[in-house]
């Protein structure tokens, strides 16, 4: 009787367990070429976590009822990546700390579309990163700057828009290059917190 008592109990706990991580938001990652195995995961709005690293690898489990950007931080913060995610979402991250432009993810919509974004001008935003020439540069932003307005033009809903805005349409000098940009923008992405803080500024 203590037995099957003891069963019960056990029962209870791996099933509320399973409840408990069926609601968190998961992050796996495999990061290639990182000094230092510390990782800062930043949830929008809370305290930051700190968290190791094994060759590269890590996961963290968050809680969150809407989509809300995570920063992870890497190399004592002095680069970091910006993913989404929301609870019962499984967010898969891979990339090579030399090109943080270049990390990609996966599992959900805004991730999904930001990695095909990357994917496709993987060769511009590569010699972006590696050029220390001026012009140079500036010629390889401005191709950014027209790719990330093609993207939004095709993608006005979603917030990896909003993201790209953010990330290539703000370093023009031409401020009528954001406003317009996000004037196209619609509902749901409209309705997000990044769309009022850019709005805020433009």
């Amino acid at each position: 009787m203590k037995n099957k008592y003891i069963f019960y109990i056990v029962l209870c706990f791996l099933f509320l367990n399973a409840c408990e991580e069926e609601k968190n938001y998961i992050l796996e990652g495999n990061i290639r070429g990182l000094a230092n195995p510390i990782l800062y995961i930043t949830p929008l709005g809370a305290k930051t976590d700190t968290i190791y690293s094994k060759h590269g690898e890590f996961k963290y489990e968050g809680l969150s009822d809407s989509i809300q950007s995570v920063r992870i931080g890497m190399e004592n913060n002095s680069v970091y990546i910006t993913v989404w995610a929301q609870n019962r979402q499984v967010i898969e991250i891979s990339g090579n700390v030399v090109y943080p432009e270049l990390i990609v993810s996966n599992g959900n919509e805004i991730n999904d579309l930001l990695t095909e974004f990357r994917q496709t001008n993987k060769t511009i935003i590569k010699e972006w990163n590696d050029t220390d020439d001026k012009a140079k540069k500036e010629k390889l932003m401005k191709m950014l700057i027209c790719q990330s307005q093609i993207f939004i033009r095709n993608h006005p809903a979603s917030i990896a828009s909003l993201v790209l805005i953010q990330d290539y349409l703000m370093k023009s000098e031409d401020l009528s290059v954001v406003t317009d940009a996000l004037a196209l923008i619609e509902s749901p992405a409209k309705d997000s917190s990044l769309y009022k803080q850019l709005r805020a500024v433009y």
